[in-house]
This record gives structure tokens, sequence and C-alpha cells, in this order.
């Protein structure tokens, strides 16, 4: 149980494969610190977020409190992004420097914790080997492309930020379930780890699952030392009681009603069946999603409209229900491959999407669970470390890090900016109806950079399949009028208009347009509802007294525009449609 005494360098030897761990690490990922903010999500949570921007009473009070913003409770990330604010103001560098740190260490904290772990069990031996081994699965699971979303996202620290407390929590918990040390010492260990996990579950809700690792470390332990207890302990109730509130907090969030998300789908259009075959379906996803490594993308349209009798449902169930069965059945032959599925079936269980009918499987979603996977790969290698397959294990292991690494490196570019992420989600998607809203996003993207013939080209390329096409035809619009092609602007114009979609600036604009396409008459009507619409805004007014002197009606043309001075603090043009 114990490590071999003559281990008498283990200190220096852990050092040194925890710097080569993280250097490594490192060195992979700090490419996207260049990286700028993504408009997929960083907008909500970050950069027009005002709840980050200063460490105020109104906003601590906001972040400690708040259910809204992204239906979870997760108050130190907020607490985090505003302490980087503090320092950095709104530099997209400083929250990717920010990730890629987190990241990094928590490589270092994977490697302690599979060290720990290697040590312990039944023939322990050659000490270099089993760091190396620890090591090796410490970077499967830090380079593995999966880490990608989650690392380069601006808005995926608190998924970095939360397992660097929960693994904190593991390797104290593992302390002090093993270590020699004095009864005081032993004590502050124990609650040192309570203390680490409560910050994980205040930062997200990822890592709920983890609640149970302490119940698995002591359920190894006393099989390892043949003894036969109580596998649930009066130690292990303050990780459950704290995993459950918090589970009883998010799901008060998730019923919340927020103008942003989709509600929680009720039982009338997502019974009960869905659910679970959801579910059956997304853990064997995520295990073959390790393995599976091509065609990597931030959402996957799997889940939208399912079919729970289509073959790739029915097997995933049957493979989980028989893998569990199985392995269960095992539990006292083959210990660890019991406890490690029993672990990646109960992490799992936040990121199921059991609320969500059009749930996204996200590569993020690994981020914990893609624990396990580094874990198997340091058991197997240590298997072999005092065979002659060692050498070929530890080729195979160089060549699939390698490749890890190599994948990574090729996905990072794509988080340079929102242009680049949108494109290469085009580029995996196969359908028109997944590109639609992926090519309006780098429409929106375009627009906001004033590059309008870009704009034009991803919102045409957004019409096959978009399912808001009056949205649609109104941007549109919207970029082809800014290129003053006012004439091809104005079917657009119309379509929106018809559905509803113009506001009193976009009537302004309709209006523009037709006057430029030579129909006055229908012009005056459009600056007229744009005067209903916003009676006191000058400048619908300017137009609208423009256009009814251009028809004759001097009279009311007159008293538009006696109006408009009334209501502008600025002199007005004598000629020309007001501008903006």
């Amino acid at each position: 149980m114990n490590p071999d005494p003559a281990e008498t360098n283990l200190p220096r030897q852990q050092l040194w494969f925890a710097l080569a761990v993280a250097v490594v690490t490192l060195a992979c990922f700090c490419p996207v610190i260049s990286s700028d903010f993504v408009l997929w999500d960083d907008d909500i949570n970050i950069y027009e977020n005002s709840h980050i921007k200063g460490l105020t009473a109104e906003n601590l009070r906001w972040m400690f409190t708040d259910l809204v913003q992204t239906l979870r409770f997760k108050p130190l990330n907020w607490l985090a992004w505003a302490t980087i604010y503090e320092v950095a103001g709104i530099k997209p560098a400083a929250f990717h420097l920010a990730n890629v740190l987190l990241h990094t260490a928590n490589a270092g904290l994977v490697y302690l914790l599979f060290s720990a772990l290697l040590r312990s069990g039944k023939g322990s031996h050659l000490a270099v080997r089993t760091q190396l081994c620890a090591a090796i699965g410490a970077l499967v699971w830090s380079l593995h492309p999966l880490r990608v979303e989650p690392v380069a996202w601006a808005t995926g620290l608190p998924y970095e930020l939360a397992l660097l407390f929960a693994l904190t929590s593991v390797n104290l918990y593992w302390r002090f379930a093993t270590g020699p040390e004095p009864r005081a010492w032993a004590a502050w260990t124990y609650r040192g780890s309570i203390a680490c996990y409560l910050l994980a579950l205040l930062t997200y809700p990822i890592i709920l699952g983890l609640a149970v690792v302490p119940v698995a470390m002591d359920w190894w332990l006393a099989r390892e030392l043949g003894h036969q207890g109580r596998w649930l302990r009066a130690r292990h109730l303050p990780f459950l009681i704290g995993a459950a509130l918090l589970v009883g907090v998010n799901f008060l969030g998730r019923l919340t009603p927020n103008p942003v998300y989709v509600e929680a789908a009720p039982l009338a259009t997502f019974s009960v069946l869905d659910r679970a075959m959801q579910g059956f379906y997304v853990w064997t996803y995520f295990l073959i999603r390790h393995v599976w490594t091509a065609g990597l993308s931030v959402v996957y349209y799997e889940l939208v409209g399912f079919d729970p009798w289509s073959w790739p449902f029915v097997a995933s169930a049957v493979f989980v229900v028989v893998a569990s069965v199985t392995l269960f059945g095992l539990r006292r032959r083959w210990p660890f491959p019991w406890v490690a599925w029993a672990c990646h079936l109960l992490w799992l269980v936040p990121v199921l999407g059991l609320t969500e009918n059009q749930h996204s499987p996200s590569d993020r979603y690994t981020y914990a669970s893609g624990l396990l996977i580094g874990l198997l790969v340091a058991v197997g290698l240590h298997h072999l470390a005092g065979s002659e397959r060692w050498r070929l294990g530890l080729m195979g292991a160089g060549a699939g890090l390698g490749l890890f690494a190599w994948q990574s490196s090729v996905l990072l570019p794509n988080w340079r900016d929102s242009g680049h992420l949108f494109r290469h989600v085009i580029s995996v998607l196969e359908k028109d109806g997944q590109r639609s809203g992926i090519w309006t996003r780098l429409g929106h993207w375009h627009l906001m950079r004033r590059e309008f013939a870009e704009a034009e080209l991803a919102y045409r390329n957004a019409l096959p399949g978009a399912h808001d096409l009056p949205d649609l035809h109104f941007r549109l619009a919207c970029v082809i009028h800014e290129q003053k092609r006012y004439r091809e602007a104005l079917p657009h114009y119309e379509i929106a208009h018809r559905a509803g979609k113009l506001t009193d600036e976009l009537l302004g604009d309709y209006g523009i347009a037709l006057i430029a396409a030579g129909q006055a008459e229908n012009a005056e009507k459009h600056f007229a509802e744009a005067v209903r619409l916003a009676p006191t805004k000058p400048r619908h007014r300017q137009n609208w007294a423009l256009t009814l002197k251009r028809l004759g009606r001097e009279a009311e043309a007159a008293a538009q525009q006696a109006e408009a001075q009334r209501l502008s603090s600025t002199p007005q043009p004598a000629s020309g449609l007001a501008p903006k």
C-alpha cells in the first residue's frame, strides 16, 4: 500500500515529471493566447456582461445570487472573470492566458493523482517507470483534442477552474485516506478536501459527479487491504450532500424563465423514454469520441429530433446495460474496470441533457470525465512496466500522444476569431439546415465589422434550410442597403416587412431604398409608418417631409418639417434625405 522504501528520490522525481507534463501542455496550448473573443457566448458571458466589469458590491451580489444569465449557479466563475477584468481589462489575451495556465496546472495535478494511485496498487514497482506511466496518462488527458474547446474558448474558464479545485480536493482526500500523518494533520487534510470540493461546486456544476470519488477511493483501498466494510461512510456525506444541494439550486435555475435559453422540455414533448435513450447515447458517444476524434466541432445535431428506436440509440442502450451488468458481476475479480465504468456513468450525469430535447453533446463536457481515459492508459502501461512488452507499450503511447498533440495544434487556429470558428463548423456539418444557423452567425460577425459584402455572402448561403426566413431577408436588406444597391434590397425589405420584422429605423431605410428606386408614393407610406412607431425621432419626419414635397403635398410637408425642427436640437439639412 505504501510507497516502496527504496524510492528515496520520489519527491524529486515527481517534481521533474510534473514540470515536464506542465511544459508540454503549455507548449501545445499557448498559441491560443493570441486569439480573439468569439461570437459564441463570449459576448453574453464576458465582453458584453456588465456584471463582471468591476468588483463592486452590486456586481458581487449578482454573482452570488444570479440563476438567469446561464441557468447555472457559478459565483466563483463570475468572480474569476471579474478579477481578470480588474487586472487586465477586457483584453481577450488575458482571459485566454488564464485558461491556458489553469489547464497547465490541472495537467500537473492529474499527474500527481495518477502517480499516487499507481503507487498504491499491488505490484507497484520500478519507481521511475511508474512515474512515467502517470505522466503519459496525464498527457493523454491534457493533450487530447477534446480539450481544445474548453481551453481555447474564453468562456471555457469555469471548466478549468472547477476541475482545479476538484483535483486538489481528490489529491487531498487520497492523502488523508492513505497517508501516515498524525491525527491532527489528517483532520486538516480531510477538511481541506471538503473545502476544495465546495469551491469546485461554487465554480461550475460540471464536477458534480466527482462527489463519488471519495466513496470509490475508500472502496478500492478496503479491497486492497482485504477489508469487508461499509462502502458508504459518514466522511463521504459532506461531498454527497454538497453535490445534492447544488443539483437542487441548478435545477431551480433551469426552471427559471429566461429570454435567451429554451425552457426545460416537458414530458409531453420529451418523454421519459426519450430522455433515457438520449442518456444511453451520450454515455456511449463520449467513449467513442475519445477514440474517434475526426470531425470535432462546437455543436452537434445528432440529438435534435432523434428517433429513440433508431439503431444508434438502441445499440447504445444495449451496450451500456450489458457493460454495467457484466462489470458489476466481475467487480471482485476486476475491480478497477468496474470503478472506472461506474465513475464514467456518474460523472456524465450532469451533461446527459435530461431536461433538453435539443441537446448537443459538446466536447467541453468531457473535461472532467476524460480523466478516466488517461487513467486507463496509465494503468495499462503500468501493468506492462515489468514485462517484455514495456517498450512496445511505450512506443504505442508515444505515437498516440504525438497524434493527439498534432490534432490539437490543428484545431487551435479555428478559435482565432469568430470567422475561423464558424467556417470550421460549416466545413464539418453535413446538412444545409445545420449550416444555416452558423452561416447566419458568420454574417452577424462580418456585419459587426462592417464587412458588408462578406456579410451578404454569408446570409445568402444561410438561405437554404433557414428556419427564420423573414429575419434573414431583413438582414440581407440591411447589408445590401449599406452597399447602396437600393433596388436589390427592396424585395428583401418587403419580405421582412410583411412578417413584421422591421423597426422604425429599418422602415426609414426601406423608404430611402424606395426613393432611390423612384417609388416616392410607397416611400411616403413607410416614412409615415416609421413616424407612427417613433414619433419623437426627427429623422423620420424630415424624410417624410422631403418625400411629401416631392409628391407636391406642400402643406403636409411644411407641417412635418416644422415638427422635425422642433424635435431636433441641430439644424436640419436643406435638401436630400436626412441621415441616420
